[in-house]
C-alpha cells in the first residue's frame, strides 16, 4: 500500500519535513475521493430503501440482500478503504475533518440532483456551517506519532481516554434506549418522537463510525511496525485491534441504514457526519481528550478556532434538524389535510 510506503519512509528522521506537508497533501487528495465514493454508496442504498418501499409489503427485501443496495456497499467499502489508505499520509482528526467536511458536499449533490430531495436555503446554511465548523476544530491538529504496541495499549488506559470511552458508553446507552422507549409508543400520536429516530440512529452510527476510525488508525500503525521487520500479528491485542474495526463498521453501516430508510439523507446525513468527525477527533489515540484540552489552554490562539468551530457545528447540525422537523410536519398536515 502506497499509504504504508509512506509512512515508512517518513519513519527515517526529521530531515523529511517536507516529504511529510507532501503526503498530507496526498493524504487529503485520497480522503477526498474516499468521501465521494462513501457518500455515492449511501445514496446508491437510500434509492434502494425508496424503491423497495414502492413495493407491496410481502414483496419487500431485507436490504442486504438487494442487488442495488450490494452495489452501494461496495461504493461504501471502496471509500472506507481509500480511508485507510489516507491515515498513512495524514493524521486521524484531520483525515476525519477534511472528509466529513467533503462528504457532506457530496451528500448535498448526490440527494438533491440524483434523489431529488428538496435542497432548502436551511440545508445550505446548516451544511457551510458543519463544513467551516469541522475545518476550525481542527486547526489545531500536530502530525500523529508512531508507536509501539504497547505504548498504544497504555494510550488506552489512560485517564482521559477512560473518560471519554465512558461518555460515548453512556451516549449510546441512552440513545438506544430512547429508542427502545418511543418504538414500544403508538406512532400515530407520538409522531413527533418517531421524528427523532433518524436522527438518534444516525448519531449511535456516527460514534460506532468514529471507533472504527480510531481503530484503524491504531491497525495501521501496527502494520507499519509488521512490514518494518517487527511482527504484531503475533500478538493477541492486534487481532482486538482488527476484529474491532471490523465490528464497528457493521454496526455504523446497519444503523446508518435504518437512519436514512426513515428519514432524509439531506437532513440525517449531516448529523452522521457531526458525530463521526467530533468523536474521531477526540478519540486520537495519539492525543487523549485530556490532552488535547490541555494543549488548547496553553495555546491562547488555537483556543478560539475550536470553541468557534465547536458552535458552529452544533448550529449547522440544529439548523439541519429543524428544517428536517418543519418538512415532516408539513407533510404531516398535508396527509391529514387529504384525508379529511
Amino acid at each position: 500500500m502506497v499509504g504504508v510506503a509512506r509512512f515508512l519512509t517518513a519513519m527515517g528522521g526529521p530531515d523529511d519535513d517536507a516529504d511529510n506537508v507532501q503526503g498530507k497533501w496526498i493524504g487529503l487528495g485520497i480522503v477526498i475521493g474516499s468521501a465521494v465514493l462513501s457518500n455515492l454508496g449511501v445514496n446508491v442504498q437510500k434509492l434502494s430503501h425508496v424503491r423497495e418501499d414502492e413495493k407491496p409489503l410481502f414483496e419487500r427485501r431485507t436490504y442486504y440482500t438487494r442487488p442495488v443496495w450490494l452495489i452501494g456497499m461496495v461504493l461504501i467499502v471502496l471509500g472506507a478503504i481509500g480511508d485507510f489508505e489516507a491515515l498513512g499520509f495524514a493524521p486521524q482528526a484531520l483525515v476525519a475533518a477534511v472528509g466529513g467536511g467533503f462528504t457532506v458536499l457530496a451528500n448535498v449533490f448526490f440527494a438533491h440532483l440524483w434523489l431529488g430531495q428538496i435542497l432548502t436555503k436551511t440545508d445550505v446554511l446548516g451544511t457551510l456551517l458543519i463544513i467551516i465548523g469541522v475545518v476550525l476544530s481542527t486547526v489545531a491538529n500536530e502530525p500523529d506519532e508512531q508507536m509501539s504496541l504497547l505504548e498504544l495499549e497504555k494510550q488506552f488506559f489512560q485517564l482521559g481516554f477512560l473518560i471519554y470511552l465512558g461518555v460515548m458508553t453512556a451516549v449510546l446507552g441512552g440513545i438506544f434506549g430512547q429508542v427502545e422507549a418511543i418504538s414500544r409508543l403508538p406512532r400515530a400520536l407520538n409522531e413527533s418522537k418517531y421524528r427523532l429516530l433518524p436522527f438518534l440512529y444516525a448519531t449511535a452510527s456516527g460514534i460506532f463510525g468514529s471507533f472504527s476510525v480510531l481503530l484503524a488508525k491504531c491497525a495501521s500503525i501496527l502494520l507499519i511496525l509488521t512490514l518494518s521487520g517487527e511482527n504484531q500479528f503475533v500478538y493477541f491485542t492486534t487481532y482486538l485491534f482488527m476484529g474491532g474495526m471490523m465490528c464497528t463498521l457493521v454496526l455504523q453501516t446497519d444503523l446508518l441504514n435504518r437512519a436514512i430508510m426513515v428519514g432524509d439523507t439531506l437532513s440525517v446525513f449531516p448529523m452522521f457526519q457531526c458525530f463521526w468527525i467530533g468523536v474521531t477527533t477526540a478519540g486520537s489515540p495519539q492525543d487523549t481528550p485530556t490532552d488535547t484540552l490541555t494543549a488548547m489552554t496553553m495555546v491562547k490562539g488555537m483556543a478560539i478556532p475550536l470553541a468557534t468551530g465547536r458552535v458552529l457545528t452544533v448550529g449547522g447540525t440544529t439548523e439541519m434538524i429543524s428544517r428536517s422537523s418543519v418538512c415532516t410536519a408539513g407533510l404531516s398536515n398535508l396527509t391529514s389535510a387529504a384525508t379529511t
